[in-house]
């Protein structure tokens, strides 16, 4: 189950090296990749299933909670079309359990409407990215490594001095965010799920990582400020 983090694109290639020969099939979570590629196809079309959510804040976002799945096997077509309407795909035929999660009417008019803005806000936050990559230059802040066909849902970097840099952009009043601030094994309802091992590696991501401003809509001047303070920081 690999997820397309941030809107970069895993490497489903080199997984299906490996599934292909066991007959495991791949979902993919794809909720902050709408629109990414590998090798010029959609996220979406890469796995057995694709997963998307359409929350408000995602690149293709809805006015409220929604999601999509997506799928070129016909089988698993009409079982998850079947089991997203209460098991049922005749009224009050129910073949199996359930879940009542079907797409809002309005939900989807709306999301018809943004999906014609979703390549060019994509754009636009390959820019901004690219911007980031060439104009940050501080070397107490270190970039990810995106995909070739990312279209950076969040721009994320990493730093040792976390809490300076917290502290300078909130005096100069630049946003940021935290994707994410704990790792699964340092969540409360799940830590005992995860006691046996340790997680070096998503712990130091968690605890270095901040997200910068991203949205399409940023100006050139503020994206100016934005570097200008990282450069001092």
């Amino acid at each position: 189950m690999p997820v397309h983090l941030y809107g970069s694109v895993v490497d489903i290639k080199k997984i299906k090296k490996i599934t292909n020969k066991k007959k495991i099939y791949i979902i993919d979570d794809c909720s902050q990749a709408h629109g990414a590629y590998l090798d010029n196809k959609r996220v979406g079309s890469l796995a057995d299933i694709s997963c998307f959510s359409l929350y408000p804040g995602k690149n293709l976002g809805a006015y409220g909670d929604a999601g999509i799945i997506t799928t070129n096997n016909l089988y698993y077509y009409n079982k998850i079309k079947n089991f997203r309407n209460l098991g049922s795909t005749k009224k009050f035929v129910h073949t199996q359990v359930g879940f009542n999660s079907r797409l809002d009417t309005i939900q989807a008019s709306i999301l018809i409407e943004k999906l014609k803005l979703l390549h060019s806000n994509n754009i636009k936050r390959r820019k901004i990215a690219k911007f980031y990559d060439l104009k940050i230059i501080n070397k107490k802040i270190k970039k990810l490594n995106y995909s070739i066909g990312a279209v950076y849902h969040q721009y994320v970097v990493i730093t040792e001095k976390k809490k300076k840099l917290i502290d300078l952009l909130d005096r100069n009043n630049i946003q940021y965010g935290f994707h994410y601030p704990k790792s699964i094994n340092q969540i409360e309802s799940l830590k005992n799920v995860f006691s046996r091992q340790k997680y070096p590696n998503s712990e130091n991501l968690a605890k270095k990582c901040i997200s910068l401003p991203i949205d399409p809509n940023l100006k050139k001047n503020e994206l100016f400020k934005i570097v200008k303070i990282l450069n001092s920081f």
